[in-house]
């Protein structure tokens, strides 16, 4: 199905929930995902039998940002995105959230994402040019200055903020992977963002 607006395209496998379809069981443990606040729940997933004890318990809902110049899944190479894919896999067989994944539109990545049952993603079209431009003012900056100076980012950046800023409500949590200028952009509160911290800046 194709997103109404903001650049984004939205595709991916089966969602257990819509059908009232059951997934495989074997999920995290409630005490390791905080409780969203009153008035902010997002929905649930249909509850899967959790593998130990037989009791019912609902999957979260998370979505994945990760709209840089690489896509996810992988075919481009990437550390990040090869890590973000291989969490996206490991979830595929032991099923314990639903992801829906923003990132870069590329052929093989789409040809790759159709496999994956538990996840579906959202794609944003590369600016190319722009992001030459983008890359070259800000490394400009920073051999002037020393410092990682607060720029414009990549323009398929801004789209997916604006997606974002539509759709966070939909989501248990915002699991940002690296970057935080999406996150802010759409303005998720903070309760609800995860960040999967890759690297230490100066």
């Amino acid at each position: 199905a194709a997103d109404s607006g903001g650049g984004g395209r939205k595709a991916g496998g089966d969602r257990p929930g819509g059908d009232g379809q059951p997934g495989s069981a074997g999920l995290y443990p409630e005490a390791l995902w905080p409780v969203p606040a009153a008035g902010g729940a997002a929905r649930r997933y249909a509850a899967v039998p959790e593998t130990m004890g037989g009791t019912l318990m609902a999957r979260y809902h998370v979505c994945m940002v990760l709209v840089g110049k690489l896509p996810v899944p992988a075919t481009l190479g990437g550390a990040v995105e090869a890590l973000a894919q291989h969490l996206l896999e490991q979830n595929e067989r032991d099923p314990q959230i639903e992801f829906t994944v923003l990132t870069v539109d590329e052929p093989k990545a789409q040809a790759l994402a159709a496999g994956f049952r538990h996840a579906a993603f959202v794609w944003f079209k590369p600016h190319t040019l722009w992001n030459k431009v983008w890359w070259r003012v800000r490394t400009l900056a920073l051999n002037c200055t020393g410092e990682q100076k607060e720029l414009p980012f990549p323009y398929q950046r801004v789209e997916a903020a604006a997606w974002l800023k539509r759709h966070w409500q939909e989501f248990d949590y915002v699991l940002a992977e690296s970057e935080l200028e999406m996150i802010r952009q759409a303005q998720v509160p903070p309760e609800k963002v995860l960040y999967h911290l890759h690297w230490v800046g100066r």
